[in-house]
């Protein structure tokens, strides 16, 4: 393939984040964005089943990434990572849990209307954070 172009793999933004996943990212877009898709690419891909089930086929890859983005194939624990390895990871109090820690401003919509939250740790963002989508 050295003289042919390679295929590529279209990383969509709904192919990389969900709604929930990619508010950490809203406050200064796109900031961390395509830092985020790098190190998630390369975390998922490094997963021997999704090697396996794709095994380098681009076709293969967009059919996994279309099924789940690369935020919730992750585990918990490696997103965090890749969150805390971020440039959106600021350290501060978690108005959510009342923790220290690395986090960032976060919105969601609850059926009384828009919740901002100044900072949220990742914790919080993946763990008990549930945005409702607007009617």
């Amino acid at each position: 393939m050295s003289d042919e172009q390679k295929p590529t793999i279209e990383l969509r933004f709904e192919r990389a984040l969900c709604q929930r996943h990619g508010e950490p990212f809203r406050a200064n877009w796109p900031s961390g964005y395509s830092m985020f898709v790098c190190m998630a690419i390369d975390r998922v891909m490094a997963d021997p089943e999704i090697a396996a089930r794709c095994g380098g086929d681009v076709a293969k890859i967009h059919e996994v990434l279309d099924q789940r983005p690369l935020c919730c194939i992750l585990p918990a624990d490696e997103l965090v990572e890749v969150y805390r390895a971020n440039p959106i990871a600021k350290m501060g109090h978690c108005q959510n849990c009342r923790n220290h820690g690395l986090g960032t401003p976060y919105a969601v919509m609850t059926p009384q209307g828009r919740m901002d939250y100044r900072h949220l740790c990742f914790w919080c963002v993946i763990h008990r954070m549930r945005p409702l989508k607007p009617k």
